[in-house]
């Protein structure tokens, strides 16, 4: 709260790749973080008496990146991260705690349309190709639910990675992608 005071700029890291929460729209910053961390600094300049400007910052999902969630928050580069953040039982860093949640989602299957009814969750999966992002919750649930489909994570570890795997499910190249939704 003090480098905020000093400098009157809040700092918050926010994925380009997950909307509803964050994303770009032709070059443009998008989402409920964005609009929710803009009524936080207008909220922080009445509280602080002067005024304090939303500073947008990229993260990412990958864990192994600089522009980490968790990282970026851990060294100061971000105040705070806003997106689709799975709330482990502790935080993977020291000196990075969890706000209570202000959004629930649940994982869903995006598919192609003729795989409707077709495509079945309810069943084992079993030798249907599943696209995950790698090291999420979302990773974890499904391998331990379909433990006899093949699951592919490792052409999403980057920050393009939701829109690589909508793209591969299109191409036919996964059957699905599971993905935390609102």
């Amino acid at each position: 709260m003090s480098e905020i005071k000093r400098t009157g700029v809040l700092k918050v890291g926010i994925r380009r790749d997950a909307p509803p929460f964050g994303f770009l729209d032709q070059d443009k910053w998008q989402g409920y973080c964005v609009t929710k961390m803009y009524y936080l600094a207008n909220h922080l300049g009445e509280v602080l008496n002067r005024p304090v400007r939303f500073e947008k910052i990229p993260s990412v999902l990958d864990e192994d990146s600089p522009n980490n969630r968790y990282g970026m928050v851990a060294n100061g580069k971000v105040h705070l991260d806003c997106g689709p953040n799975t709330i482990k039982s502790a935080p993977p860093l020291s000196g990075v705690t969890y706000s209570t949640a202000f959004y629930f989602s649940g994982t869903h299957f995006i598919i192609r349309p003729e795989m409707k009814g077709i495509f079945k969750p309810d069943s084992s999966l079993a030798g249907e190709t599943i696209g995950v992002l790698p090291g999420s919750n979302t990773h974890t649930l499904i391998s331990s639910t379909y433990p006899l489909a093949e699951i592919v994570d490792t052409p999403y570890r980057s920050s393009k990675g939701r829109e690589l795997a909508v793209r591969d499910v299109v191409e036919r190249d996964i059957d699905a992608f599971a993905i935390k939704s609102m």
